[in-house]
């Protein structure tokens, strides 16, 4: 009872010089209380693991799911809207009633919401893997939409 108490340091002084002395007389003892360290040692490292692994999973499925959210609201409408208003100042510079500073202005917008739309992809991959890596196997493959940015036209998740 005293070795299982010494375990999770439960005792009183006077209690852990008896079992001091009591660890000195029989070498049973003293196995029966290293094994139990052991024990608790491997119970512990599991437990640390099993945290960790539940973090991973979790950290990488928030991360997954923002980055998805980021790269509809980008490509459903940040890049359209860019769109827009670069091919409304391309007319108003063509017909003389806007500047050229607009126009390329609207164009760097343009360029820099679809660098933001395949950045958002690319770190929802990125998370895909470390979620996959957390879990030990592979996830359901992304499902696929056709994204058409002017003439290009891509096959992306």
């Amino acid at each position: 009872e005293l070795v299982a108490l010494e375990a999770f340091g439960e005792l009183t002084e006077a209690e852990r010089q008896r079992l001091e002395e009591a660890l000195e007389r029989d070498p049973e003892l003293r196995a029966y209380r290293d094994e139990m360290r052991s024990g608790l040692g491997r119970l512990a490292r599991h437990a640390a693991a099993e945290s960790a692994i539940r973090f991973a999973v979790h950290e990488s499925y928030v991360r997954a799911q923002a980055a998805q959210e980021r790269a509809v609201l980008l490509r459903t409408s940040i890049v359209p809207q860019s769109d827009h208003t670069l091919a409304v100042s391309r007319v108003a510079y063509q017909a003389d009633r806007g500047d050229f500073l607009t126009l390329i202005d609207n164009q760097r917008m343009l360029l820099d919401a679809q660098l933001a739309y395949y950045r958002a992809l690319n770190d929802l991959e990125q998370a895909r893997a470390d979620l996959e890596r957390a879990v030990g196997r592979d996830l359901q493959p992304p499902a696929t939409a056709v994204v058409t940015f002017g003439a290009t036209e891509l096959t992306l998740p």
